[in-house]
C-alpha cells in the first residue's frame, strides 16, 4: 500500500511535564476497516517513527475469562497475523487515534469488569482500559491495558501513524534548562587572566 502524501503539517506537541516540541508531520489517508469489513471509514493521519512505548499484553486471566464469558474477543487473547495490527511486536503501538476520530468509532456499549477495567466496544472491534492487578514480573505497579482488533492495514505501509509526539530522545530540553545548562557551561569554562582577557 503506497500511501500519496496529502502535505505537510508542523504540530507543536505538548508532552507529559510541560515540554513542548514543534515537529512537521507528512499527512496521509487512510482507511480502517473490523476484521470482517462489515464497518470501514476513512481517517487523515500524522507520521511518526515510534507513537510510544510497547504495551505490555494483558495477562490477567480472571480478566480474560470474563471477556469470554461475555462473547468479547479482543486481540490479546487470540493473536492473528491477518488481522491483528503490528508489525514486530504484538505490544508495539502503531496507530493511535485521536480524538478527532474516536467519537466516530464508539458505539456506546460499555462493559464493567472486575476492578477498574472496563471493555468498551467500537466498531473495529473491543478494546479494554484501566488498571490490571496482575503484577508484571518486571514491574510491580499496576499496568495500563489496551487492546484494538483491527483488520485490513500492513504495518509497514502505514509508517506508525498518527502522532502522539512521544520521542525515545528523552534529551529534549525546555528553553529554560537549555538556558540553565549554556549559563552553567559559560562560567565553568569561561576565565580572565591578570589583565582582565
Amino acid at each position: 500500500m503506497k500511501l500519496k502524501g496529502l502535505g505537510e503539517e508542523c504540530v507543536n506537541h505538548g508532552l507529559f511535564g510541560g515540554i513542548e516540541h514543534a515537529e512537521t508531520h507528512q499527512r496521509y489517508r487512510i482507511n480502517l476497516s473490523n476484521v470482517d469489513g462489515s464497518y470501514n471509514f476513512e481517517l487523515d493521519v500524522l507520521d511518526e517513527k515510534k507513537i510510544c512505548a510497547s504495551l505490555p499484553k494483558m495477562n490477567d486471566a480472571h480478566c480474560l475469562n470474563q471477556l469470554k464469558d461475555m462473547g468479547i474477543l479482543i486481540s490479546e487473547a487470540a493473536i492473528n497475523e491477518r488481522s491483528c495490527l503490528y508489525e514486530k511486536n504484538p505490544g508495539e503501538i502503531n496507530l493511535l487515534i485521536g480524538a478527532d476520530y474516536v467519537g466516530k468509532l464508539l458505539t456506546g456499549n460499555i462493559k464493567h469488569l472486575s476492578g477498574s477495567s472496563v471493555a468498551v466496544q467500537t466498531h473495529l472491534g473491543w478494546t479494554v482500559m484501566g488498571k490490571s492487578d496482575t503484577i508484571n514480573t518486571n514491574k510491580s505497579s499496576s499496568l495500563q491495558v489496551l487492546s484494538l482488533h483491527v483488520n485490513n492495514a500492513k504495518i509497514s505501509d502505514l509508517w506508525n501513524l498518527d502522532s502522539l509526539g512521544i520521542k525515545e530522545d528523552s534529551a529534549k530540553r525546555t528553553k529554560t534548562e537549555t538556558q540553565e545548562l549554556a549559563l552553567e557551561h559559560f562560567r565553568e569554562t569561561v576565565s580572565r587572566d591578570s589583565t582582565g582577557r
